[in-house]
């Protein structure tokens, strides 16, 4: 079974259209609760550039879309990943 740090790593590492849906499971439920290091947003919205922006400033992470707060991961429709691309003014 792969860890924490591994799936995160890979995570971190991956293009974006690379990320499954079971990653993402896996991984909020090794972590739980979110950390210093670990964002959810449950949906897309411009909190998300706050969010990215707290994490670039400290200890660096991951912000997982359609992730809510009380961990239920309910996925993005198709189009949304070039959405926070924009919101983050990121080239996609």
């Amino acid at each position: 079974m792969m860890n924490l740090v591994s799936l995160a790593q890979i995570l971190l590492h991956s293009a974006p259209s690379q990320v499954t849906i079971d990653q993402i499971r896996r991984l909020v439920a090794m972590v739980g609760t979110e950390s210093p290091t670990l964002e959810y947003k449950g949906d897309m919205s411009t909190s998300i550039a706050k969010a990215v922006a707290a994490l670039v400033n400290t200890y660096g992470g991951l912000v997982l879309v359609a992730v809510t707060d009380d961990r239920r991961v309910t996925g993005v429709k198709e189009g949304v990943l070039p959405e926070i691309g924009q919101v983050l003014s990121l080239d996609q």
